[in-house]
């Protein structure tokens, strides 16, 4: 296989499998491993076709997830950020504030509002 691509199929089921198990071990040795792949295969292909890497991809899925349910449930902001994947509610916080400029508490506030 050509070390810099990977096929679209390849490519969906890493973000299918992003999706599907955002809260769980999304290493890139993991993925890699999903399809077969090295990590740094992996890391070229994603950063080449997403145009970032495959951790900041993550990270902006768990983040965008979490809006969702920010909106849409009362689950307190601690719940919301381990069902995301997050290790904590200051690492959902902090990787929060850097997207979208706002804290959880407030997005939740402003979005009700």
């Amino acid at each position: 296989m050509d070390n810099d691509a990977l096929d679209r199929g390849e490519m969906r089921r890493i973000r299918d499998l992003i999706e599907e198990r955002l809260a769980e071990d999304l290493s890139l040795e993991a993925l890699a491993a999903e399809i077969g792949v090295s990590p740094r295969t992996l890391s070229r292909v994603c950063l080449k076709q997403w145009g970032t890497t495959v951790h900041q991809y993550v990270l902006s899925r768990r983040v965008e997830r979490a809006k969702t349910m920010l909106l849409s449930t009362d689950l307190a902001v601690t719940a919301i950020a381990f069902d995301t994947g997050f290790s904590s509610q200051s690492h959902l916080a902090t990787a929060f504030r850097r997207l979208t400029g706002l804290t959880p508490k407030h997005y939740r506030l402003i979005g009700r509002s």
